[in-house]
């Protein structure tokens, strides 16, 4: 049986780390998971700092392709310039483990990266409104603009998101809205993401939609 079988290693348990590394299963861990091991351990003494390195190459791999789909490709140069900038910000809050980045990014490691997609995204919209306004206060609708507006729909949903404060209710939901099950034995689950029961991940996306309502209600 392999490591990635058994129960998961504890974040301080490098020996077990080491050989799931070494095997090549990380893919089979949720990406929370492998934070929780990397901040134990980096720069631990007796550690291997070359097997957290791989392990923070993975996760950085992970970071940037939620980002990407995070981040609407209607903004300037197809939004990398955002996406880089963001990696950037989560890549030191990685190894921050007591900063509010590096806590959630091993609570609710998608959640957390695109709660700070949007933080990027919006503050690159009030940018070019301010930049428009000041080139010309009575500026018209342009293809640009245009562009920017199905942007800014793309926030809103995300600021809507944003105010589900759990981080790991938030991530929950958002799984939800995928198609990702509670539970189950095969595939991707809101469970097995996050580490919690499948009756846990059911009652966090219930919060969530009631809550939410109570957003939307009140707008």
């Amino acid at each position: 049986m392999s490591d990635a079988d058994d129960e998961r290693p504890s974040p301080t348990d490098h020996d077990a780390w080491c050989r799931v590394v070494r095997g090549g299963q990380l893919s089979r861990f949720p990406e929370a998971k492998i934070v929780a091991a990397i901040q134990a351990q980096h720069k631990s003494a007796g550690r291997d700092q070359r097997i957290v390195d791989q392990m923070a190459e993975h996760v950085s791999d992970r970071m940037m392709r939620i980002l990407r789909r995070a981040i609407s490709t209607d903004f300037p140069n197809e939004g990398w310039d955002l996406v880089e900038a963001a990696h950037e910000k989560m890549l030191k809050a990685l190894f921050l483990p007591q900063s509010p980045d590096g806590k959630g990014l091993r609570t609710a490691f998608k959640g957390t990266l695109v709660h700070r997609a949007t933080d990027q995204a919006r503050k690159a919209i009030l940018e070019k409104r301010r930049i428009s306004y000041a080139e010309d206060p009575g500026v018209l609708a342009t293809r640009s603009t245009e562009l920017y507006s199905l942007a800014e729909q793309e926030v809103h949903v995300r600021t809507m998101l944003d105010r589900i404060r759990d981080p790991q209710k938030r991530q929950a939901f958002e799984l939800h809205m995928d198609g990702v099950p509670y539970g189950g034995t095969k595939g991707k689950t809101i469970a097995a993401e996050l580490g919690i029961s499948a009756d846990k991940a059911a009652k966090l996306v219930k919060d969530a939609k009631r809550q939410l309502a109570n957003m939307i209600g009140k707008s």
